[in-house]
Protein backbone atom coordinates (compact mmCIF):
# COMPACT_ATOMS: atom_id res chain seq x y z
CA UNK A 1 0.00 0.00 0.00
CA UNK A 2 1.17 3.78 -0.91
CA UNK A 3 0.71 6.53 1.34
CA UNK A 4 1.21 9.48 -0.20
CA UNK A 5 -0.05 13.12 -0.43
CA UNK A 6 -2.12 13.56 -3.17
CA UNK A 7 -1.27 17.68 -4.07
CA UNK A 8 -3.80 18.99 -6.55
CA UNK A 9 -2.10 22.73 -8.05
CA UNK A 10 -3.56 24.84 -10.23
CA UNK A 11 -2.03 28.26 -11.61
CA UNK A 12 -3.90 29.77 -14.60
CA UNK A 13 -3.94 33.10 -16.02
CA UNK A 14 -5.96 34.98 -18.67
CA UNK A 15 -8.07 37.87 -19.58
CA UNK A 16 -11.73 38.51 -21.16
CA UNK A 17 -11.29 40.83 -24.33
CA UNK A 18 -13.64 42.90 -26.22
CA UNK A 19 -11.68 43.85 -29.56
CA UNK A 20 -8.50 45.10 -28.32
CA UNK A 21 -9.84 46.19 -24.91
CA UNK A 22 -9.17 44.32 -21.60
CA UNK A 23 -12.32 44.12 -19.65
CA UNK A 24 -11.05 41.44 -17.17
CA UNK A 25 -7.37 40.59 -16.49
CA UNK A 26 -7.06 38.03 -13.54
CA UNK A 27 -4.75 35.07 -11.59
CA UNK A 28 -5.62 32.12 -10.13
CA UNK A 29 -3.80 30.06 -7.53
CA UNK A 30 -5.20 27.13 -6.28
CA UNK A 31 -3.65 24.81 -3.78
CA UNK A 32 -5.07 21.37 -2.43
CA UNK A 33 -3.94 19.23 -0.38
CA UNK A 34 -5.10 16.05 1.06
CA UNK A 35 -4.07 12.45 2.32
CA UNK A 36 -5.30 8.96 0.51
CA UNK A 37 -3.71 5.31 1.19
CA UNK A 38 -4.12 4.22 -2.53
CA UNK A 39 -2.82 1.14 -3.31
CA UNK A 40 -0.07 1.03 -5.92
CA UNK A 41 0.61 -1.90 -7.81
CA UNK A 42 3.28 -1.95 -10.52
CA UNK A 43 5.82 -4.48 -12.60
CA UNK A 44 9.27 -4.22 -13.82
CA UNK A 45 10.64 -6.27 -15.91
CA UNK A 46 14.19 -5.91 -17.53
CA UNK A 47 16.14 -8.35 -19.80
CA UNK A 48 19.71 -7.77 -20.93
CA UNK A 49 19.47 -10.33 -24.38
CA UNK A 50 23.42 -9.48 -24.85
CA UNK A 51 25.89 -7.29 -22.81
CA UNK A 52 25.34 -4.72 -25.02
CA UNK A 53 21.20 -4.58 -25.76
CA UNK A 54 18.25 -4.64 -23.04
CA UNK A 55 14.77 -4.47 -23.31
CA UNK A 56 12.77 -3.59 -20.70
CA UNK A 57 8.91 -2.78 -19.53
CA UNK A 58 7.07 -0.75 -16.61
CA UNK A 59 3.50 -0.89 -15.66
CA UNK A 60 2.09 0.79 -12.76
CA UNK A 61 -1.42 0.81 -11.94
CA UNK A 62 -3.30 2.87 -8.77
CA UNK A 63 -6.75 2.95 -8.29
CA UNK A 64 -9.08 3.36 -5.59
CA UNK A 65 -11.24 5.83 -3.14
CA UNK A 66 -10.74 7.26 0.47
CA UNK A 67 -12.43 9.21 1.83
CA UNK A 68 -13.92 11.87 -0.85
CA UNK A 69 -11.02 10.99 -3.17
CA UNK A 70 -10.99 9.31 -6.36
CA UNK A 71 -8.10 7.91 -8.10
CA UNK A 72 -7.02 6.38 -11.38
CA UNK A 73 -3.60 6.15 -12.55
CA UNK A 74 -2.12 4.03 -15.42
CA UNK A 75 1.57 4.70 -15.99
CA UNK A 76 3.33 2.09 -18.72
CA UNK A 77 6.66 2.65 -20.22
CA UNK A 78 8.45 0.14 -23.02
CA UNK A 79 12.32 0.79 -23.10
CA UNK A 80 15.89 -0.20 -24.67
CA UNK A 81 18.94 0.12 -23.86
CA UNK A 82 22.40 0.14 -25.66
CA UNK A 83 25.65 0.27 -23.85
CA UNK A 84 28.06 2.47 -25.89
CA UNK A 85 30.89 2.12 -23.75
CA UNK A 86 31.93 1.46 -20.58
CA UNK A 87 30.52 4.62 -18.66
CA UNK A 88 27.29 5.81 -21.35
CA UNK A 89 24.56 4.23 -22.66
CA UNK A 90 22.07 5.16 -24.70
CA UNK A 91 18.36 4.96 -23.01
CA UNK A 92 15.28 4.61 -25.72
CA UNK A 93 11.54 4.45 -25.40
CA UNK A 94 7.53 4.85 -25.46
CA UNK A 95 5.42 6.06 -22.82
CA UNK A 96 2.15 6.35 -21.89
CA UNK A 97 0.33 7.91 -18.89
CA UNK A 98 -2.90 8.73 -17.94
CA UNK A 99 -4.48 9.91 -14.71
CA UNK A 100 -7.93 10.99 -13.21
CA UNK A 101 -8.18 11.90 -9.44
CA UNK A 102 -11.54 13.26 -8.00
CA UNK A 103 -11.29 15.21 -4.78
CA UNK A 104 -14.96 16.10 -3.33
CA UNK A 105 -14.15 17.54 0.36
CA UNK A 106 -16.65 20.10 1.93
CA UNK A 107 -15.34 23.24 0.20
CA UNK A 108 -14.48 22.22 -2.82
CA UNK A 109 -15.10 20.10 -5.51
CA UNK A 110 -12.48 19.32 -8.15
CA UNK A 111 -11.53 16.58 -11.31
CA UNK A 112 -8.51 16.36 -12.86
CA UNK A 113 -7.87 14.33 -16.17
CA UNK A 114 -4.15 14.28 -17.71
CA UNK A 115 -2.34 12.17 -20.30
CA UNK A 116 0.42 11.85 -22.10
CA UNK A 117 2.27 9.42 -25.15
CA UNK A 118 5.65 10.22 -25.43
CA UNK A 119 8.73 8.68 -27.14
CA UNK A 120 12.19 9.33 -25.82
CA UNK A 121 15.78 9.32 -26.04
CA UNK A 122 18.71 10.31 -23.73
CA UNK A 123 22.00 9.52 -23.24
CA UNK A 124 23.38 8.74 -19.99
Amino acid sequence: MSNKRASLSLDASGGIRSGEDIIDDSIINKNVGVFAPLPLFGLDFWHAYTERWGIGTKISIVEGAYNGIDAGVFDTTVRARYKLSKHFYVLMGIKYFSADVGIAKVDYDYEVAYRTDAVFAALY
